[in-house]
């Protein structure tokens, strides 16, 4: 009873006198900020080359600012709500988007957009005497150029468990008897995750709201979460040491997302300014001069499907040997068709005419009068000129010569390289495709503008 009380005495009294001491105590020594980057990061200024060459050959000679407008991009598929726990994505992406174009360079024009709480901040001082009128009654569609393209995307797909993979590994020996028993034990879990996101992006004409066929980008990621669990023990007669160890990596959605987005932005554009945007992705495998007919011919010569990276559950790095370079079968062929055919369009009129191949005036029909008009249209010569001036510009062993001279000698080395063959005109789409997929980027051209 004695010792009883005494144990609860000096209990009480180490309990009544404990002392806690709480300090808190804040660094000035910050790291400087790390900029982020993803693989395709330093790519965006490889586009903003090509960009400036391509707007180059395009203008014949002279490159006009392509406006962009980036009106929305976010989440669509509501993960980033607080109805789902442990949302790991935001709900905007806007102001994300904004940047990576930024860091495309070159003729890129960000037209802003008022947001809401702009324009209600500018009726607020608007509204004020003396002040000037808010800038939203004078805002509209005249703010735009004809020629300034939307630009629209979202997280369409977020699946966050596609697969599921659990090992589980259990052991125990025990050796001895009695006095002395020794027993050892070991247990091993391993779990892997597969998550999956899609992003899609399109673009629409600002003045009419069109939405431009053949510009839009569908791009998938997978996303990994492996857990890694370790545990050890060792018993003798019944006194146990032990040991645990758990690892867990999580691939981070925010950085995904970024990826998708420059992902995304390259290929849309790339697409709409009619770019081979492909050989500024890290997966590009880009040849001395690049052939095509097998990939825009039928499935007799190959099938196009055949070029795509397989499926693969395992992570990718940037330096796996296995990624091959995806060409865009739909761009080039929308390249020659263009080049073929030139578009038409005015009040309740749409018509797609052979493009002439000396600069002259087309005849169109108005189907519903009857009347006919002419219509002068860029002429198939005009278009591979631009395309001659980039080499002559970009090249020195064509500086000094005319574009005809220009345009024969590539014409033969085309052959000779078997990109095309004795039957190919030098006039023909072919020919312009072979130069447009060949044309020479110079480095840091986005800096010429």
């Amino acid at each position: 009873m004695r010792k009883g009380l005494l144990v609860i005495t000096v209990a009480a009294a180490i309990n009544g006198c404990a002392v806690s001491t709480t300090t808190t105590e804040f660094s000035k020594k910050l790291p400087y900020p790390k900029q982020t980057k993803t693989t395709t990061t330093d790519y965006l200024s490889c586009f903003g080359d090509m960009l400036t060459e391509y707007r180059y050959a395009a203008g014949n000679g002279t490159i006009d600012p392509l406006r962009i407008a980036i009106v929305s991009v976010n989440d669509s598929t509501n993960v980033s709500t607080v109805q789902y726990p442990n949302s790991e994505i935001p709900n905007d992406f806007t102001n994300m988007t904004l940047s990576i174009a930024s860091k495309i360079g070159g003729p890129i024009r960000l037209v802003h957009i008022p947001k809401d709480n702009e324009i209600i901040s500018a009726y607020q001082y608007g509204a004020t005497p003396g002040k000037k009128d808010p800038f939203f009654n004078t805002y509209g569609a005249s703010h735009y150029r004809q020629d300034t393209i939307q630009i629209y995307g979202a997280l369409t797909e977020y699946d966050r468990f596609i697969r599921n993979a659990r090992r589980s590994r259990d052991a125990s020996v025990e050796v001895g008897g009695g006095s002395g028993e020794t027993e050892l034990e070991f247990s091993r879990f391993d779990d892997k995750n597969t998550a999956r996101m899609t992003m899609d992006f399109y673009t629409a004409h600002g003045f009419v709201g069109d939405i431009v066929n053949h510009s839009s980008s569908t791009n998938t990621v997978k996303l990994f979460q492996r857990g890694h669990d370790r545990s050890y023990g060792i018993s003798v007669d019944g006194n146990s040491l032990g040991y645990a160890v758990s690892h867990s990596i999580v691939d981070a959605r925010h950085k995904a997302i970024r990826l998708l987005i420059e992902w995304g932005m390259i290929e849309t554009l790339g697409k709409y300014e009619y770019i081979p945007y492909w050989k500024c992705l890290p997966n590009s495998k880009n040849q001395a001069v690049a052939t095509f007919k097998d990939l825009i011919g039928n499935d007799s010569v190959i099938n196009f499907s055949s070029l795509q990276q397989p499926d693969k559950e395992s992570e990718e790095t940037e330096e796996d040997s296995t990624l091959i370079d995806k060409r865009d079968k739909d761009l080039m062929l929308s390249v020659k068709s263009s080049y073929d055919f030139a578009e038409y369009v005015d009040d309740k009129i749409r018509e797609h005419v052979p493009r002439p191949l000396e600069p002259s005036s087309t005849e169109i029909t108005d189907s519903r009068s009857g009347k006919i008009f002419k219509v002068q249209f860029t002429s198939k010569k005009e278009l591979l000129s631009g395309l001659l001036k980039l080499y002559q510009k970009n090249s020195a062993e064509y500086n000094a010569m005319g574009l005809d001279v220009v345009l024969d000698m590539l014409h033969q080395d085309f052959i000779t390289n078997g990109v095309l063959s004795q039957q190919d005109d030098k006039f023909s789409s072919d020919m312009y495709l072979a130069l447009w997929l060949n044309a020479p980027v110079r480095r840091n051209a986005r800096w010429a503008y």
